[in-house]
């Protein structure tokens, strides 16, 4: 199976965003803030490098190459969607708001913060998802300048039968 982004998934991404934007809530257009590429890089698995569906076992995909957007809307609240292919090789898009607060640490700013997002692709895997699946992500980003590094918890086990929770890796790039 080949894992590639294709066109359509960048203009699905891109569309996706704008309409958050434009009409999601009423301070994105109070004003202008910082907007960021991201990529989406890998996962680590908690407990199990495989996992069993069906009777039948699997191995995690680690590598959850994608592509994101993000926009601070107002240093507390920040849009985000994108895409990558997730733990069991499936195509997934993402839509959803993180509510974060800095702390400015000489040069560098760290970021607790919690994203909620709306998911797709985990359909016919073992943690039988709806089309849409909402998650909570605790993370905390470190940023340096422009560059910024995005470590994420999803604890699975407190909400679906899977047997193990997920750490993700996100670098991301600020665009002024």
């Amino acid at each position: 199976m080949k894992n590639y982004i294709a066109v359509r998934h960048i203009v699905a991404v891109v569309v996706i965003f704008f309409m958050f934007v434009a009409f999601g809530l009423p301070e994105v257009n109070a004003a202008a803030g910082d907007f960021w590429i991201d990529a989406n890089l890998a996962s680590k698995h908690t407990s199990s490098s495989q996992y069993n569906y069906n009777g039948k076992t699997g191995n995690y995909n680690e590598r959850n190459y994608g592509l994101g957007v993000s926009y601070d809307m107002t240093g507390t609240f920040e849009a985000t969607a994108g895409f990558f292919r997730n733990s069991y090789n499936k195509h997934s898009n993402y839509v959803g708001v993180k509510v974060k607060h800095d702390f400015n640490i000489r040069n560098m700013t760290v970021t607790p913060g919690v994203t909620v997002i709306i998911v797709t692709g985990y359909k016919n895997t073992e943690i039988e998802a709806p089309l849409f699946q909402p998650i909570a992500v605790p993370s905390i980003t470190v940023q340096y300048n422009n560059f910024r590094t995005v470590v994420g918890y999803i604890p699975l086990r407190l909400a679906t039968d899977a047997d193990t929770d997920v750490i993700t890796f996100q670098i991301g790039y600020r665009f002024n």
